[in-house]
């Protein structure tokens, strides 16, 4: 059974001297976006799916950014380019 809300984390350690990300997590959407990602990846897992994951993360960037800020101008014609692609695809 997954973990409660209050005690899901995900820690992610860089290691200096071997140049390489320690990661864990509790977290079931990190741990669906940085499943594929792990080395010698070692999983907890039940009847409703994966608990927790442990594991290195190498050849990959590890970055934290802000959230994203869109103005509904700027909503808009994203949307809009989107648009253009999807049926760009379609065709």
């Amino acid at each position: 059974m997954a973990y409660p809300k209050d005690e899901q984390e995900t820690v992610i350690v860089y290691e200096a001297e071997t140049g390489l990300w320690s990661f864990y997590s509790t977290h079931p959407p990190h741990i669906r976006k940085y499943k594929e990602l792990l080395v010698d990846a070692t999983m907890t897992e039940d009847q409703y799916g994966i608990n927790s994951i442990r594991g290195r993360i190498e050849d990959a960037n590890v970055r934290i950014s802000k959230k994203r800020v869109m103005s509904e101008e700027q909503r808009a014609a994203l949307a809009e380019r989107m648009r253009k692609m999807r049926e760009a695809q379609n065709t």
